[in-house]
């Protein structure tokens, strides 16, 4: 084999391997946009975010493209952050016990990381602040109204209130 054909053949070798290591490392929710569709009050928008708070919004809005990112799992349930496309900020319940949902520069703080829990509609998800439960002893969870422009809000979570159940899209 020439010394040319060798080169390329290392080459092809080195990218295939770069390639792999790169789609190792990233999970299906960190490669792709995807969305979190809300369901309260029985209209359907989906979770978008300014840049301090978060609400719901028309789904076809480019606002409410988000990343979904893995952390492992808490209690047996999964754990994700959610991190808003348009400007890179991710929902943080900080050291709240109730009110509207913030945004704040991502960060690995568990206010941040939110436990998945299955809701008592087939395919519906409860998303639980794992932050407040730990250094404030609180279960909350978000919870929206279905309104447009309405904040999405924390509230004591209940696994059976439809306006706290979220379907990931």
């Amino acid at each position: 084999m020439s010394t040319r054909m060798r080169m390329a053949v290392l080459s092809a070798v080195a990218l295939a391997a770069t390639v792999a290591t790169m789609s190792v490392g990233m999970s299906p929710a960190q490669a792709a946009s995807q969305k979190i569709e809300t369901r309260g009050g029985g209209l359907i928008g989906c979770l978008t975010a300014s840049t301090t708070t978060v609400s719901s919004a028309n789904c076809s809005s480019s606002s409410t493209n988000l990343q979904r990112i893995s952390h492992g799992t808490y209690n047996g349930h999964p754990v994700v952050q959610v991190k808003f496309s348009n400007h890179g900020l991710c929902i943080d319940s900080g050291a709240q016990r109730s009110g509207d949902a913030k945004v704040h520069a991502c960060n690995s703080g568990n206010y941040q990381y939110l436990e998945v829990f299955n809701g008592s509609i087939s395919g519906r998800k409860v998303l639980k602040s794992i932050g407040a439960w730990e250094h404030q002893g609180v279960h909350i969870c978000l919870d929206n109204d279905g309104d447009a422009g309405v904040p999405v809000f924390w509230t004591t979570c209940n696994t059976s209130d439809s306006q706290q159940q979220f379907t990931f899209k």
